[in-house]
């Protein structure tokens, strides 16, 4: 079944909203583990960037190109704490060669 415009659009929003929610529940209940896996993200919501307290981050089977610098924030993260499909980002590696 191939989706409309509209129908991938409302698919996209509903997922961001799942985001949303996922990481508003890690913030209130102080949470150091989050997975936004699977929710077919073009961006990550800037709300994570709050989430300081991060150390494994699941943000793998999404559709991201690229990472924010505020990626930065979360410095509890390493490099090898984040799973993603991005095949190359200038921002992990800079994460990566930190740790």
């Amino acid at each position: 079944m191939k989706l409309t415009h509209n129908q991938k659009t409302d698919l996209r929003l509903d997922n961001e909203t799942k985001a949303l929610a996922h990481i508003d529940n890690a913030r209130m209940n102080k949470q150091s583990i989050l997975s936004l896996s699977g929710l077919d993200l073009e961006a990550l919501p800037p709300e994570i960037f709050k989430l300081t307290n991060l150390t494994p981050l699941n943000i793998g089977e999404n559709n991201l190109k690229s990472l924010l610098p505020e990626i930065s924030k979360l410095t509890n993260i390493s490099y090898e704490d984040i799973e993603i499909d991005i095949a190359y980002d200038e921002r992990l590696m800079k994460m990566r060669h930190k740790s």
